[in-house]
């Protein structure tokens, strides 16, 4: 059965694959900014067009704690 993770007041997101398990093991003792930060990085290192879920999945976290602003 899929587990669903609220985050803030966001829409849920189904926890489900084991990549989205660690991303969350990952970032759930980081303050936004990391948070911000590991998701940031993990999309530039996630090829779109070859890894559509993963990169889906971290576009809507992106949307969820907002974009990294490195200036």
């Amino acid at each position: 059965m899929t587990e669903i993770k609220k985050i803030g007041g966001a829409a849920p997101i189904k926890n489900g694959t084991e990549y989205q398990n660690k991303v969350f093991s990952d970032i759930t003792c980081l303050d936004i900014e990391l948070i911000k930060l590991y998701i940031h990085i993990n999309i530039l290192f996630t090829v779109p067009h070859l890894e559509h879920e993963k990169y889906g999945f971290l576009k809507k976290l992106e949307s969820i704690y907002g974009r990294y602003d490195d200036g």
